[in-house]
C-alpha cells in the first residue's frame, strides 16, 4: 500500500527545528537543532525525498504512524515529482504571548512569563531564511502561510516576515491569535481577501475567560474582533472564534452557549471547537459528555460550526491521541 500526505511538501519553523509541516506540529524533523543560521535546503529536500520513497514503498516513518493526515494513495499522487514551490510554510519561531492560557504547551515547556512588549524571538531570527526561500523560488504564488505558536503581534519581526512573504505569494494565509492586541498588519492581510484570522476565545463570559487565559481582556478581544471584521466585510468567515474545551472548566453547554451568543452579538459567523490536547492529556479517556457537546455544537442552525479532523479522530478512539 502506498501513502500520501498533504503536508509532505511543507515546512514548519518551530523554536528548535525546521520540520515537516504536520498540522499537529509533531512532524518529521529535517534540521534539529535549528538556530536560524544552519538552514540547508538541500538537506531538507534529501530528507523529504526519503519520506516520499518510504511512502511509495508502503513504509511509514515512526512519527507518521497513526496520523489522521496520512491517507492511502489511490491515484498514484506520491509517484509524481515534488514541485519546487512549497505548498505550505508555518511560522512559529517564538513563544511570546500577552496571555497565559492554562492549556498552553509552550508555556509549560518554557516557563515564559506573560508579556505586553514586542520582542525578538528568544530562539532565532527567521527573516534571513524566509528571504532565502523567497529569492530561490521555494515561495511561489500559491504557497500557503500559517503563523502559530505565541501571539504573532508580540514578535518584533512578525510584520517584516509577513510583508516579505506576501510579496511572493497570493496563497491562503491563516493567522492564529488571541485577539488581545489589535494589529494593523493583520488588518491589512485580512483586507487582501485571502486570509483567515482564528481568535482563541475559549469562553463566553468574562469570568471564564480570566480563568482560562489568566488575563482580564475579554472585552478587548470582542472589540478587536469587531474591528477585524471590518477589514473584509464581504466575507463573514474571514474572522472566527476558536473554543478549546478544558476538562472541568469550560466543557459545559452553558459556557459554550454563551460563546455562541457573544459571537452572534458582534457578527462572528464561524466557530471552531477544539480540545485541550496537551501532552499531559495523551491517552486520557474522553469525558462522555463531550460527545453530546460536540453534537449540540455542530447542530447550531444559524452559525457555521465545525470541529477539526483530529478532534474526530480523538472522539473515535475515545482518548486524546
Amino acid at each position: 500500500m502506498k501513502y500520501i500526505c498533504e503536508c509532505i511538501n511543507s515546512l514548519f519553523f518551530d523554536v528548535d527545528s525546521a520540520k515537516c509541516g504536520c498540522s499537529n506540529t509533531y512532524g518529521v524533523q529535517f534540521i534539529n537543532p535549528f538556530d536560524g543560521k544552519n538552514f540547508d535546503i538541500d538537506l531538507i529536500n534529501k530528507k523529504r525525498m526519503e519520506i516520499v520513497e518510504n511512502f511509495r514503498s508502503g513504509i511509514l516513518p515512526e512519527r507518521c504512524n497513526g496520523c489522521y493526515m496520512l491517507k492511502e494513495d489511490l491515484t498514484g499522487e506520491i509517484d509524481k515529482a515534488l514541485p519546487k514551490e512549497l505548498d505550505h510554510v508555518f511560522v512559529s519561531n517564538w513563544y511570546h504571548c500577552n496571555c497565559g492560557c492554562i492549556y498552553c504547551t509552550n508555556r509549560r515547556a518554557t516557563k515564559l512569563k506573560i508579556t505586553n512588549k514586542c520582542k525578538k524571538s528568544d530562539f532565532y531570527d527567521l527573516f534571513p531564511t524566509i528571504k532565502k526561500l523567497c529569492s530561490e523560488g521555494y515561495i511561489g504564488e500559491n504557497t500557503r502561510i500559517t503563523s502559530i505558536g505565541g501571539e504573532p503581534t508580540m514578535l518584533k519581526e512578525y510584520d517584516k516576515i509577513m510583508s516579505h512573504l506576501l510579496k511572493y505569494t497570493k496563497g491562503h494565509v491563516i493567522i492564529l491569535s488571541n485577539g488581545i492586541k489589535f494589529s494593523n498588519t493583520i488588518y491589512k492581510i485580512l483586507k487582501k481577501g485571502n486570509a483567515e484570522l482564528i481568535i482563541s476565545i475559549d469562553s463566553g463570559t468574562r469570568d471564564m475567560y480570566k480563568r482560562i487565559k489568566r488575563v482580564d481582556k475579554f472585552k478587548d478581544v470582542l472589540n478587536n474582533a469587531k474591528k477585524y471584521l471590518k477589514a473584509n466585510p464581504n466575507n463573514k468567515n474571514s474572522v472566527y472564534f476558536k473554543y478549546i474545551m478544558v476538562k472541568g472548566l469550560n466543557d459545559n453547554w452553558d459556557e459554550l452557549s454563551a460563546c455562541l451568543n457573544v459571537s452572534r452579538e458582534i457578527g462572528i459567523n464561524k466557530l471552531y471547537l477544539d480540545v485541550d490536547s496537551n501532552k499531559a492529556n495523551f491517552d486520557n479517556p474522553i469525558p462522555e459528555h463531550w460527545y453530546e457537546l460536540f453534537d449540540k455544537f455542530l447542530s447550531v442552525p444559524d452559525l457555521e460550526t465545525y470541529i477539526h479532523d483530529y478532534c474526530k479522530q480523538i472522539l473515535e478512539k475515545k482518548h486524546i491521541f
